[in-house]
């Protein structure tokens, strides 16, 4: 009965995505995700708590009780959020717009961890300039520590 309910709440809650700004995900959600998540946790508990039987029906009981709390824990990705996190995603938003249209640079640290692996600052013996950033003219490892210098 708690995995149908479980199984249920989130049928409930992926049935109905987000389709405005929300202030609250969880006053938004359907009451029965809710009520399917409360069925679910309160049968885990009492078979696990009350029922002493074997080993594996007390696993299957945690279990239910540990898919619950991830399926609360998943409730942005079950109803199709777009920004998932901590903090404010419409500041991160902002902060890859102006990445992207070059009004904020990374920071110096990330830059330096990935333009060895993405660009060359040298172009390799042979490469033409409108290839640099081809596979075949990134630096290999005898190239990199030449680069370093």
């Amino acid at each position: 009965m708690g995995f149908v309910a479980l199984y249920l709440a989130i049928v409930s809650a992926y049935q109905s995505p987000a389709t405005a700004y929300e202030v609250s995900i969880y006053a938004a959600t359907p009451d029965g995700f809710w009520a399917g998540i409360g069925i679910a946790v309160v049968c885990g508990l009492l078979v696990a708590w009350f029922v002493t039987p074997t080993n594996r029906i007390r696993t299957l009981a945690i279990l239910l009780v540990a898919s619950a709390i991830v399926a609360v824990a998943a409730l942005p990705i079950i109803r199709g959020y777009f920004f998932v996190g901590a903090g404010d995603s419409l500041t991160h938003l902002g902060w890859m717009r102006d990445i992207e249209s070059g009004a904020l640079s990374p920071s110096i640290s990330c830059i330096r961890a990935s333009t060895p692996r993405c660009c060359s600052s040298r172009r390799s013996p042979g490469c033409p300039s409108n290839e640099r950033r081809s596979s075949s003219c990134l630096p290999t490892s005898s190239r990199l520590s030449s680069l370093r210098g």
